[in-house]
């Protein structure tokens, strides 16, 4: 019988733990598993207007001058295969 309550104990123990998801303090983005031990999160952007976009809350992991450098700044400069499609950034 003892015997019979720890295989229980271990059995919810290892369910419990499988199932967690990651979460962050005050973090308004989304978590999305991918599989048993990848997750991809992402940020928060509201479309204000047909010209204004307004984000709130980056991808956890994300520094805002790193984000401003490898995503804004292409959006708004182009690249050699794209040409620029924002017009002006509020930083």
């Amino acid at each position: 019988m003892l015997d019979l309550g720890i295989k229980f104990m271990v059995h919810s123990i290892v369910v419990c733990y499988c199932m967690q998801v990651p979460s962050f303090k005050n973090f308004r983005g989304s978590i999305e598993m991918i599989d048993n031990e990848r997750y991809v999160t992402s940020g928060e952007v509201a479309i204000l207007d047909d010209q204004t976009i307004e984000i709130t809350e980056l991808p956890i992991r994300t520094w805002t001058q790193t984000y401003k450098e490898s995503v804004l700044e292409p959006m708004l400069q182009g690249t050699d295969k794209t040409p620029a499609f924002i017009t002006f950034v509020l930083f």
